[in-house]
């Protein structure tokens, strides 16, 4: 029941959902969020999913710390419907930093908003988005890539709204809300 709209977005602010296992890709997150503060400083990444009294959590967060990045990576905790859908509306792109997926559902959520969204070329991802057209791919673990095409999506409003555009289309029909 809503849609994304370029201009109610922060034009730096990323949205990610995640839970506390390595191969949902905390770590390149990271490191992905340590080349865009480069290039902007300002830059934020809010992340859904609950991180609290992990191992991998605790590490992520020490990181951060080490990596001058706590004003720049948000957890948002476990989150409800109406949570992620803010943080997703008033973000500027959908990042999913996944090593393994099939069919993730976030990804498909942020599709059906309308969001330009990022992903791996990893498991089903690449049935889910068809890369320069619904969304953009990366090859998976690369940060160096994953932070130039969040700086197109960041830099180019015209080609995000475009892939957003297209994936809520294409989302809407495979998805099928009715």
């Amino acid at each position: 029941n809503n849609k994304w709209d370029i201009n109610q977005t922060n034009s730096l602010q990323i949205h990610s959902t995640m839970s506390a296992h390595t191969f949902k890709g905390i770590i390149l997150l990271i490191k992905t969020m340590k080349i865009l503060k480069n290039q902007f400083w300002n830059v934020k990444i809010n992340i859904a999913g609950n991180f609290d009294e992990s191992q991998i959590g605790n590490f992520a967060k020490k990181l951060i710390i080490k990596e001058n990045l706590k004003k720049n990576i948000v957890f948002l905790g476990k989150c409800n419907s109406k949570q992620i859908v803010e943080s997703m509306l008033n973000s500027r792109v959908f990042v999913l930093f996944s090593y393994i997926e099939n069919s993730p559902n976030s990804l498909q959520e942020a599709q059906c908003i309308g969001m330009p969204c990022i992903a791996a070329f990893t498991g089903g991802i690449p049935s889910l988005i068809e890369d320069g057209k619904t969304g953009l791919l990366y090859p998976a673990g690369d940060e160096a890539y994953i932070a130039g095409r969040i700086s197109e999506l960041f830099e180019n409003k015209e080609y995000a709204k475009e892939l957003g555009d297209k994936a809520y289309k294409m989302a809407n029909k495979r998805n099928n809300p009715n």
